[in-house]
């Protein structure tokens, strides 16, 4: 009689780590997180044994548990695979994370979609940068969701704006205000306008079919904000993200705090609005037409974007503390950002300050999330801001470091030492958000009402 046993095997020297008995026993064996193994299932003799002699019955890659063939080959060259049927093309793929065989033809059952498709790109508006629109109490904005051109990687195609802008204009309205934002709708496709992180009337919440219906090509809905809460916030459609989202619908939308002291001093702010896009030599990979052709929110790109652009730059000087507020608008990407040698204090994130103020090395961040840090750059020199990840290759189950520069930060100039500077390492406690939080401790530990 044989049973099914579990062979973990590390794929640079092919040993076998240990085996186990599926039906009970013996435990699994310890693997470190970036090791770099196969885990294989296969029909052994009952009994004690040191040697993997069954046939197998499942191999998988034992980081993602993906099942692969068992003769596959350890590397693949998809170079041969790039033009698809339906008007799909592969997409590219990095050498260092090839694709698991078997998907390296696989078609999506959907008509592949490019923004205004049969339109010639020359005829578009050229979109533009990113405007600061300051709204007063009881303010209305007019925002046109439309079909615009950008030139991206050299490639020059249509994307999506808020007012032509990308990203979409950084709204600034005061802490306990009540603003009005009037959206029309010029794009091929319904869509809506979510206001991610604010408290208000469900009403306006953006979510089609739920809180109102989708605006149709060529109508328009008016949203009533009121803000509460002081911090950075965003906007973005709530049909479709995959491919608008994507294309360039999102925008921030910033509380300003009644509170003066709300944050410690800083000599400036600026926006770091992170998102990712998949391109080829020939343009946009195109998006599904009838359906999405990723899971959830969308997918990942290749072509790493800083406030809409590529190769972001900026300019500090030694001892200059810059507050950056954070905002990732990626549809799948988490970021691991990196400051290089910069010194940075995070200080609040998308739920507003924290109780303690930190130092940290990096900020990891999710699609959707906000973070606020305060960065002193120290010395003169160029300074990268950096996705700083462990990758993993996902057929042979490996990880591997990867950095993406971001932005580069230019630090020149004569040193800038004042209050400033120096208030900067000096980490602060907000009394405020201590008693808030005291305040709910006692029901941390209480079932949920709802479930």
């Amino acid at each position: 009689m044989s049973v099914q046993r579990a062979w973990i095997r590390r794929d640079r020297d092919r040993q076998h780590l240990r085996g186990l008995l599926v039906e009970g026993g013996e435990s699994p064996p310890s693997v470190t997180a970036d090791a770099a193994y196969f885990e294989q299932l296969r029909a052994e003799v009952r009994g004690p044994t040191k040697k993997t002699t069954g046939r197998i019955v499942l191999p998988t890659i034992a980081a993602l548990l993906t099942a692969v063939p068992p003769a596959a080959p350890q590397e693949m060259d998809h170079a041969g695979h790039m033009m698809m049927g339906g008007g799909w093309r592969m997409p590219p793929m990095d050498p260092n994370m090839p694709m698991i065989p078997g998907l390296e033809m696989a078609l999506p059952p959907v008509e592949p979609f490019l923004a205004a498709m049969g339109i010639d790109v020359m005829t578009l508006p050229e979109a533009r940068p990113s405007e600061v629109v300051h709204l007063a109490a009881g303010d209305t904005l007019d925002i046109e969701v439309s079909i615009v051109r950008r030139t991206l990687n050299g490639h020059m195609a249509a994307m999506y704006g808020y007012n032509g802008q990308y990203p979409g204009p950084l709204i600034q309205a005061p802490q306990g205000s009540t603003v009005v934002v009037r959206v029309t709708n010029r794009i091929e496709s319904p869509t809506t306008v979510h206001w991610h992180g604010l408290r208000l009337e469900n009403r306006f919440d953006g979510v089609p079919d739920l809180t109102q219906d989708p605006i149709e090509v060529g109508e328009s809905f008016t949203y009533e904000l009121h803000v509460p809460d002081a911090g950075m916030f965003w906007y973005h459609p709530h049909i479709r993200e995959d491919v608008q989202q994507d294309l360039g619908l999102y925008g921030n939308l910033r509380v300003t705090p009644t509170d003066p002291d709300y944050h410690g001093p800083a000599h400036r702010d600026e926006l770091l609005v992170l998102d990712d896009i998949l391109m080829d030599g020939q343009g946009f990979i195109p998006w599904g037409k009838e359906a999405p052709t990723h899971a959830l929110m969308g997918r990942f790109g290749n072509v790493m974007l800083v406030n809409g652009v590529t190769g972001h730059t900026l300019t500090a000087a030694p001892g200059e503390v810059i507050r950056f507020f954070i905002t990732n608008v990626a549809n799948t990407r988490t970021y691991n950002v990196t400051f290089g040698n910069a010194r940075v204090k995070l200080v609040a994130s998308d739920v507003g300050r924290f109780e303690r103020e930190m130092w940290v090395p990096n900020v990891v961040i999710a699609p959707a999330e906000r973070y606020v840090v305060d960065v002193i750059f120290p010395e003169a020199g160029e300074v990268a801001i950096a996705n700083t990840i462990q990758a993993v290759n996902h057929f042979r189950g490996e990880f591997y470091p990867h950095v993406d520069t971001l932005a580069l930060v230019t630090v020149a100039g004569p040193p800038v030492d004042d209050e400033v500077t120096r208030a900067h390492a000096t980490l602060r406690t907000h009394d405020a958000v201590v008693a808030e939080v005291a305040a709910l401790r006692a029901h941390l530990g209480r079932p949920p009402d709802y479930t």
